[in-house]
């Protein structure tokens, strides 16, 4: 299907100005790096992301579903399908302990929320610049906390387009790692179960993580986060700084002075200046300390 019939038969399910041509993903990454995409869409409900979804799959057409593209790297070469974007997605409900959010409610949103409710348990994850349904897909944790740790249930698109009801058990979360990666099952919505406390307790903790945040990682430069998966007993960041890696730079990407495993954006990196530069820490690491990195982006090629 060429792309003006694509457009054609999505602006039946969307509305036009959600359908976006040729769109430059660095407008959709943390990084703000990436070639375009053929299209990208934004759906205003579930319903017509499943709709998009199920005309997609007719057409036999590649796509992705993103959240704020904060664990990601689009090649300079861009996307050749569809990329379909959440962030309309954002509904958030409080019943009583539980919150429910639709998959595009952003981590900060929802730990606001909790705060007004009295509600504790992902003060640690409040500052993840992500969407709760990346965090759910890749069980992103922050400060010895996880998403595994609160998630009560989700709602989740299977591959046989049927909405089931998974519970943590049934998501397999580990370390950044769910039975939603690398499969065609695609998060709707969850629910978390938190705990009541006094709202000063919940602030001051909040407060205290955003703090550790400034200090600690290069928040003024586009970034997508940790880079580099954890390994045990091993902080990465200081891995990489014993191999003599902080401050390395390939173009307008750097490795950070201010925590190793982060790479940021200096001003004009492009997508290949991210990716060598995360090849040659890798190699690096392997060569002096031989340890395997693992990376923690996804990279859409």
């Amino acid at each position: 299907m060429n792309i003006e019939k694509l457009a054609a038969r999505l602006e039946t399910i969307l509305d036009k100005k959600n359908i976006k041509i040729n769109e430059p993903m660095s407008k959709h990454t943390t990084f703000r790096v990436g070639g375009n995409a053929k299209v990208l869409v934004l759906p205003s409900s579930i319903k017509e992301m499943m709709s998009v979804i199920e005309l997609l799959k007719q057409e036999n057409i590649d796509y992705i579903v993103i959240g704020n593209g904060s664990n990601l790297i689009v090649s300079d070469e861009g996307y050749d399908g569809v990329i379909i974007k959440t962030s309309k997605l954002n509904s958030i409900k409080v019943y009583g302990n539980i919150i429910e959010a639709d998959c595009g409610a952003f981590i900060s949103s929802i730990s606001k929320i909790a705060l007004e409710n009295h509600l504790s348990g992902i003060e640690c994850l409040s500052g993840i610049p992500g969407t709760i349904g990346g965090a759910v897909t890749m069980n992103a944790g922050a400060y010895n906390v996880e998403i595994k740790d609160v998630i009560y249930y989700t709602y989740v698109l299977n591959e046989s387009g049927k909405i089931v009801k998974m519970t943590k058990d049934d998501l397999m979360l580990s370390y950044r790692k769910s039975i939603l990666q690398n499969s065609n099952n695609i998060l709707l919505s969850a629910a978390l179960m938190l705990k009541p406390d006094c709202h000063e307790a919940i602030h001051s903790k909040m407060i205290e993580i955003q703090s550790k945040r400034v200090s600690t990682q290069p928040l003024n430069y586009p970034n997508a986060g940790s880079i580099f998966k954890r390994i045990s007993g091993q902080p990465v960041g200081a891995i990489i700084e014993n191999a003599g890696l902080k401050n390395t730079a390939i173009g307008g990407a750097k490795v950070s002075e201010k925590h190793a495993n982060f790479i940021i954006n200096t001003g004009n990196a492009t997508a290949a200046d991210i990716i060598n530069l995360i090849k040659f820490v890798k190699k690096t690491v392997k060569n002096k300390a031989n340890i395997d990195l693992e990376t923690e982006v996804k990279i859409i090629y």
